[in-house]
């Protein structure tokens, strides 16, 4: 009998592991262990079923295992990822990865997981050959990691911590086989939870004892079992190497093993199998940060490992994420407004007319500018002890990233939607013959720069108010920053106002009503990631202003919860919402690579969504492999593809005619027709980019297939975080 799993075991304790990550031993960092424990005093262990292992330290205990079939309650998501860590000795309900990957859910935007799904449950046979853990009160940390712990906020060296020890500490193990059912039921199922439980444990029996509840004179069982719970198909869909699953009318049922011969048919055949071929199915953890006690930078490190835990943002991006949840705030701050008694400032301040009897909506004008900090989010605010004068505040990161420390230049430029001729963006708000708005989008244009590493960010913003045909038209004006060093990739025209906003916009609740056909429903309650007392800022007391009908004041920022979690602004426009003045943002998903190295260090850019950018990448790319996908196949389909001239006249009639040359002289040359060219690609290209590699191409539709190209890229990328690691080396050494 082998003691490869014992061995593998006893190491394992001790040594850092990220949460994230499915429960395995072979995701354990490092080869040492983050804790002391006493090596110097050693002993011979005895192992059920395994015999006696050498030189273990006596800090290190092993217990006998036992069997047993545990069946769960139908519980909601948090209740059981509760429950998966009350298993693991960690606190809180954030799933953990072995929830994630048990259950079948991607893990990242777990919220949107958790709106989904209305009950889970498990029924599961559990062999425990044996157990190991640490038995040394209090533990100690050691010098190399302490020494690695940073004592002030510094992403990239927190990012590179968690990257390389984890965010706990193995400290137990349970060694042995599982096999387990798991039910997944999502909103669209209208099955009880009864019920659903009933189904779940009738299939246990099946699998587990092979026996059968059904009963002829039962009046449950009337009522046949969803098409689900029909496992016993000769070829189920597996979605990974260990596991099955079957789906029909919102309800998920996946049978999955650990330990054994993963292979066998039935669990029968499985049970005999797990003394020869163990593993690793129950782990106990503790909090690196837990260890950390007075050490400096112990707050900064529970903080950065908290929100990678919560958010889970891929470790690849993971100092990016960190760099965008530093401090934010609004400009202008509240202290800069005037609430004392003043002057009449609305009757300085230009006016819109919405309606005939109505107040008028003054505008403040006054430039709103954030510095060289990003800008994040935008609202519209109404102010004034009348609330009648609309301004733009603008949400900016309270410290410039390091990322993009001395890159933001002195180079600044206004552009507004006032520099659009057409008219057609000039729309009243209420009637014609009263004030309206542009809608022209004010966004960012690669043609600004004569640089092909050289961006633009905003990092302000105005509102003012223009004549047009003896009518006040409102614009908005962006202030835009250069940021050398980088390009812009990934644009994104963000409508909708985030969940945590106090108000959601217009297309958001047409589209729930529609497609539930009953506005007067109860709403599902949105799962609030952030844990801070108000997530969408401090309560506003209610007043009864009238122009909030006229003005939408979302929040439309992005936090955190929005993957991936580090966004900038490069664009907005003034739009019309069922009457209401609201905006929408252009923005930007935060993907850095290196562009190439310097003499100084590395260079952090974007990825670029203009065709010379996205090329440029492509030919870098190529032949790369990440997991099991060939980036060649990649550059195949969303490269140039070169054109060669090939005639293709070859048919039967003009084999039969002499070749001449076309335009030369005698009667034949002029009966026969000239040769028919075409362009024939060496690579098919897709139909975005099919009409635009004559040189009349369509600049507009190259930027839709680029962006596509791009978003497909990194989706593989950050879907395999140590392949996209890999990736992100071979562009970083120069390629």
């Amino acid at each position: 009998m082998s003691n490869g799993i014992v061995e593998m075991a006893l190491s394992s304790l001790g040594k850092g592991f990220d949460l994230t990550s499915d429960f395995r031993l072979k995701y354990c960092k490092g080869k040492e262990r983050l804790v002391q424990l006493n090596e110097a005093e050693k002993r011979e262990l005895l192992v059920p079923s395994f015999g006696a292992v050498k030189d273990v330290s006596i800090d290190i205990k092993c217990d006998k295992g036992d069997r047993v079939r545990y069946q769960s309650d139908i519980l909601e998501f948090q209740q059981m990822s509760e429950l998966f860590n009350q298993k693991s000795s960690v606190p809180g309900k954030i799933p953990s990865g072995m929830f994630n990957a048990m259950f079948g859910f991607e893990g990242g935007g777990w919220a949107a997981d958790a709106e989904n799904t209305k009950y889970l449950g498990l029924d599961g046979y559990f062999i425990v050959l044996f157990d190991v853990h640490i038995d040394r009160y209090p533990l100690i940390l050691s010098d190399e990691f302490l020494k690695a712990v940073p004592s002030s906020w510094d992403p990239c060296a927190l990012a590179r911590l968690i990257e390389k020890y984890g965010t706990h500490i193995i400290v137990g193990l349970s060694i042995g086989g599982q096999d387990v059912i798991l039910v997944r039921q999502d909103r669209s199922s209208n099955l009880g939870p009864s019920e659903l439980k009933k189904h779940l444990y009738d299939l246990g029996d099946q699998l587990f004892t092979g026996t059968c509840n059904f009963s002829a004179n039962s009046k449950y069982h009337k009522k046949k079992a969803p098409k689900a719970f029909n496992v016993f198909d000769p070829q189920p869909a597996t979605f990974n190497s260990f596991s099955s699953m079957s789906a029909k009318d919102g309800i998920t049922v996946i049978c999955t093993k650990r330990g054994g011969d993963l292979s066998a048919s039935s669990h029968c055949e499985w049970l005999p199998t797990v003394p020869t071929n163990p593993d690793a199915i129950h782990y106990n953890f503790i909090p690196i940060t837990s260890l950390l006690k007075g050490a400096p930078g112990k707050g900064f490190l529970s903080h950065a490992i908290n929100l990678y835990l919560r958010y889970k943002p891929p470790i690849s991006d993971l100092q990016y994420f960190l760099e965008f949840q530093s401090h934010k705030i609004w400009a202008p701050i509240h202290n800069d407004l005037p609430l004392g008694p003043t002057t009449n400032m609305a009757s300085h301040s230009p006016a819109l007319h919405l309606n005939f009897m109505g107040p008028k909506l003054y505008v403040n004008t006054t430039q709103v500018m954030a510095g060289k900090r990003p800008v994040t989010g935008m609202r519209f605010y109404l102010e004034g002890m009348k609330g009648n004068r609309l301004a733009i505040h603008l949400q900016h990161l309270s410290n410039t990233p390091t990322m993009l420390e001395n890159k933001i230049d002195e180079t600044q430029l206004w552009r507004g939607s006032e520099e659009s001729n057409n008219e057609g963006f000039i729309e009243p708000v209420s009637m014609k013959m009263f004030s309206h708005i542009c809608t022209a989008s004010v966004k960012y244009n690669p043609r600004w720069s004569r640089r092909e590493d050289a961006a633009y960010i905003v990092t302000g913003a105005q509102l003012h108010v223009k004549k047009h045909d003896s009518k006040n038209v409102l614009h908005l004006r962006l202030l835009y920053s250069k940021v050398s060093d980088s390009i812009v990739a990934q644009s994104r025209w963000v409508q909708v106002s985030s969940e945590y906003s106090q108000k959601s916009s217009g297309l958001f609740s047409a589209l729930s009503t529609s497609i539930s056909g009953n506005p007067a429903k109860e709403k599902l309650q949105a799962v609030v990631v952030d844990s801070s007392v108000f997530p969408s800022g401090p309560p506003v007391p209610v007043q009864t202003q009238k122009l909030l009908k006229f003005v939408d004041m979302s929040q439309l920022i992005r936090g955190p919860q929005d993957s991936p979690g580090h966004w900038l602004v490069t664009g907005a426009k003034l739009d019309l919402d069922r009457g209401k003045i609201c905006l929408q943002l252009g923005r930007i998903d935060n993907i850095y690579i290196p562009n190439k190295l310097s003499h100084k260090g590395r260079r952090f850019g974007f990825i670029c969504t203009s065709s010379n950018g996205f090329y440029r990448l492509l030919n870098a790319i190529n032949g790369i492999r990440i997991g099991s996908y060939n980036l060649r196949a990649f550059k195949s389909r969303y490269g140039r593809g070169k054109a060669e001239t090939g005639k293709v006249n070859d048919t039967k009639e003009n084999r039969q005619l002499p070749r001449q040359r076309v335009g030369a002289k005698g009667e034949q040359a002029k009966k026969r027709p000239p040769p028919i060219q075409k362009k024939v690609y060496r690579k098919k290209s897709p139909p975005t980019f099919h009409k635009n590699v004559q040189k009349n191409m369509n600049e507009t539709r190259t930027e839709k297939g680029v962006e596509k190209g791009v978003g497909e890229l990194f989706d593989i990328c950050q879907g395999r975080p140590k392949d996209g690691d890999a990736f992100l080396s071979y562009i970083m050494s120069g390629h």
